[in-house]
């Protein structure tokens, strides 16, 4: 069953998004985990990525706290998922800001 589509409503939810994916490292991580199996368990990010534990750490709660990521621990094993939903919602969100809307594009002089 399909997830039910997040709607980013605020600024601040995709400034928040915005943000997270600003950072390379976290655009990097991003492209690894949607590329991935569902549920990427955090050592093979940890191996693939090369950085250190603390640093990954920052940014998998920079993205977990944008709501681009879901976590799911197993007793010490801790699996992410791309929450795709939260990406097309902010897509959606830019295309409703910043593209013109189509029959608009009267000189304004």
């Amino acid at each position: 069953m399909r997830a039910q589509k997040r709607v980013i409503t605020d600024e601040e939810a995709a400034l928040s998004v915005a943000r997270a994916l600003a950072d390379p490292q976290r655009y990097r991580i991003m492209k690894m985990l949607a590329q991935a199996p569902a549920s990427t368990q955090c050592s093979v990010l940890f191996r693939s990525v090369k950085l250190a534990p603390a640093t990954l750490s920052h940014h998998m709660k920079e993205l977990r706290d944008a709501g681009l990521i879901e976590e799911r621990r197993t007793g010490r094993t801790v699996a992410y998922r791309v929450r795709f939903e939260v990406v097309e919602a902010f897509l959606d969100a830019l295309e409703g800001d910043l593209l013109p809307v189509p029959g608009d594009d009267e000189d304004t002089e």
